[in-house]
């Protein structure tokens, strides 16, 4: 999970403050791209997110 709190308002006051730890900061195996991949469907701001099913699908391929 990206966010871990004792209260749901602890929870809702970290969702909209902080930023979640990159995947592979807790897990060495997750490859950087990956890890970016995954932070960009995290983003705040929706204009920064993966806009379609597509471009995710575009997107995981190039992973490889």
């Amino acid at each position: 999970v990206p966010f871990e709190a004792g209260s749901t308002v602890s929870l809702i006051a970290k969702l909209l403050a902080e930023e979640p730890s990159p995947p592979e900061a807790i897990n060495a195996d997750v490859p950087p791209a990956l890890s970016a991949l995954i932070l960009r469907l995290l983003a705040k701001k929706p204009a920064d997110r993966v806009q379609t099913a597509t471009e995710l699908a575009q997107l995981l391929n190039r992973l490889g």
